[in-house]
């Protein structure tokens, strides 16, 4: 309850949802910011409204850096934040990896008019985490593999029957990484 939370984003539906769902309590706060991600000074900004940037921080990057298509890009807006984040901070990347299907669905959504999606290779996205960051285990893996102490979210157990269920892999990647 005292978790002081900000989210951003610049989708208008998103920020509807947002005011209905996002509560504060007296000790803690959650905070929606309405700016693109890559607009880092607004973002920042916004953030400072109810962050202490000289404490650590966690900044989460969750499906949403391919909307980032060129590399360097995306890495001066990862650093970009990085930077501002007081050391002990924790940085979270999990994003997509190719495959077919995912390429598939990618195509058909722009073909709608949906933002480009990039999707990166898992050394691309390794390559956003800023130099000098150092990975918690259990490093940077496809992201079925993150909760190794949660067999069933890995090994598939069904948490109704208890028995054994076939998991896909997921073509995405996930790390964490501390700011010494």
């Amino acid at each position: 309850p005292d978790s002081r939370i900000v989210y951003v984003d610049n989708d208008p539906l998103v920020l509807a949802h947002a005011r209905a769902l996002l509560t504060s309590s007296a000790e803690g706060e959650t905070r929606y910011v309405h700016a693109d991600m890559r607009d880092t000074a607004t973002v920042l900004k916004g953030a400072a409204e109810i962050l202490d940037f000289g404490r650590p921080i966690g900044l989460i990057f969750s499906g949403v850096l391919g909307h980032v298509v060129a590399d360097d890009d995306a890495r001066e807006l990862v650093r970009t934040l990085v930077d501002a984040l007081a050391p002990g901070s924790f940085l979270v990347i999990a994003d997509g990896g190719e495959d077919e299907a995912a390429l598939q669905a990618n195509e058909e959504y722009s073909a709608t008019g949906g933002a480009l999606y990039r999707f990166r290779t898992r050394a691309e996205v390794v390559s956003l985490f800023p130099d000098g960051m150092q990975f918690v285990d259990p490093g940077f893996v496809l992201i079925n593999s993150w909760r190794p102490d949660r067999p069933e979210l890995v090994e598939g157990v069904s948490t109704i029957t208890g028995g054994p269920v076939e998991l896909p892999v997921v073509p995405n990647y996930a790390g964490m990484a501390r700011k010494p």
